[in-house]
């Protein structure tokens, strides 16, 4: 669900991320590639992973 998590990010509920399994994400690109809104979805994932990482979760 990359475009809940970039959703996420952008609306700032940094601390819903870490329901969604943030840190799972391998950072592959697939989603940026095949966004037909040509979103920079990984991006937006990195964003996420470093709040739940400084928030000291994983």
């Amino acid at each position: 669900m990359p475009h809940t998590l970039g959703n996420l990010v952008e609306w700032e509920l940094f601390d819903q991320l870490k329901e969604f399994s943030v840190t799972d994400c391998i950072e592959c690109g697939c989603c940026t590639y095949v966004c037909p809104a040509d979103r920079n979805m990984v991006q937006f994932i990195r964003q996420g992973k470093a709040h739940v990482m400084a928030a000291g979760g994983k």
